[in-house]
């Protein structure tokens, strides 16, 4: 787990403006997910502003058909979290390519009705990873590229593809390679769903809040997830 101190300088320099809130925020979603880790990074933004951010990146853990997978992601946090939602993003590794949809695009962006309904302490990090992850399971943000040459996957329930937490703490794939290829379930092929469609505008920066912020919930955020989920899928 990373210490305090480092974690308060990664926020400097990323020029948080809300940096108490925000470490806890960060601490918390580093908890429950620990093969995320933080790291400021110089970010060219969609308006192509740029400007330094608190990038979460790493893995979380997807149960897709009966098999678990790690799904590489990146949470970009902006000066003003945790009142503004992270940029979020599937960052597939190169034996992987995105599969785009109603939720990815093809540069990988993550659109969610969590992300445009964001509003601190209700909505906050923690929250969006297991919105993410019950979002995943329903619909694979990456499947595996074919090579030439490649031999197939194992495909039995008992052996997945994809190395799990029991085996090492290495987030990303090594060796032979972890997801199924387009042609070989369960994974999805590159064609198997409507193409991507940006039903939810992009979302911005919040305004800054308010000097005197309610006390966060005793995280009733289930509901939140659950609710958001059931939103993004039914459009």
């Amino acid at each position: 787990m990373i210490s305090d101190d480092t974690l308060s300088s990664m926020l400097k320099q990323a020029k948080m403006l809300y940096e108490d809130k925000a470490k806890s925020d960060i601490k918390e979603a580093l908890s429950n997910y620990t093969d995320l880790s933080p790291k400021p990074k110089y970010h060219v933004f969609p308006d192509n502003s740029r400007r330094n951010a608190l990038c979460l990146s790493g893995t979380i853990p997807v149960t897709y058909r009966g098999s678990k997978y790690h799904i590489p992601i990146a949470l970009y946090l902006t000066e003003n979290h945790p009142y503004s939602p992270p940029y979020t993003y599937v960052t597939p590794t190169s034996n992987m390519k995105i599969k785009v949809s109603e939720h990815v695009n093809d540069e990988g962006r993550i659109f969610l009705p969590y992300l445009n309904e964001w509003r601190f302490p209700a909505y906050d990090t923690v929250g969006l990873l297991g919105v993410l992850t019950f979002a995943f399971q329903e619909k694979c943000p990456v499947f595996q590229v074919k090579t030439p040459g490649a031999s197939q996957p194992p495909t039995s329930s008992s052996n997945p593809p994809y190395p799990t937490g029991s085996s090492s703490r290495t987030p990303y794939p090594i060796g032979q390679p972890s997801f199924p290829t387009p042609s070989d379930p369960p994974y999805p092929t590159p064609n198997s769903d409507t193409g991507y469609r940006a039903p939810y505008q992009p979302y911005a920066n919040v305004p800054a809040p308010p000097p005197a912020v309610p006390p966060p919930p005793q995280h009733s955020y289930a509901s939140s997830i659950r609710a958001s989920l059931i939103t993004a899928i039914e459009e």
